[in-house]
């Protein structure tokens, strides 16, 4: 009886072990993930590899819209993440290092590499493609979600 019932807790106890260490697959994907604040989710309006940390969409495509705008690059995000834009519009961003670590404005697609000290901001000017998307990242903090886009309507 004594080595019934020993078995039947190793075995309770395995189970719940398994059970408190098993993943959500909705969890362990390396997809994007979108992030606002504490009870805000926002959907991104493309999709980018690896994690995005996601503080919202500007709409500058519109006519008479600005085309100057602020990027806040902050520890680990920027904001706007997102910004639609019209084909082959020019636009002036200035981007402020409003975190304590150093950032950059990297774009492979817009042949842009800029490095922000904290505290400090820069201009870049830049056009827009005729189509698709034009991705932005921190080199030094895209894996931790500081990853944006430019998109056309």
């Amino acid at each position: 009886m004594r080595k019934a019932l020993a078995v039947s807790v190793v075995i309770l106890t395995a189970v719940l072990g398994l059970a408190a260490c098993s993943s959500d697959s909705k969890n362990s994907s390396s997809s994007t993930t979108t992030t606002t604040g504490p009870a805000k989710k926002t959907t991104a309006p493309v999709q980018l590899s690896g994690q995005v940390t996601n503080k919202g969409t500007k709409d500058i495509s519109g006519k008479g819209a600005s085309t100057d705008l602020e990027l806040d690059a902050d520890d680990f995000y920027f904001n706007p993440t997102f910004i639609k834009a019209a084909p082959g519009q020019k636009v002036t961003l200035e981007i402020k290092n409003e975190g304590s670590a150093t950032h950059t404005f990297t774009s492979p697609t817009l042949n842009i590499d800029q490095e922000i000290a904290p505290d400090k901001s820069v201009k870049v000017d830049v056009t827009m493609p005729m189509s698709g998307t034009a991705a932005w990242y921190c080199r030094f903090h895209r894996s931790s979600g500081m990853q944006g886009a430019f998109f056309m309507t």
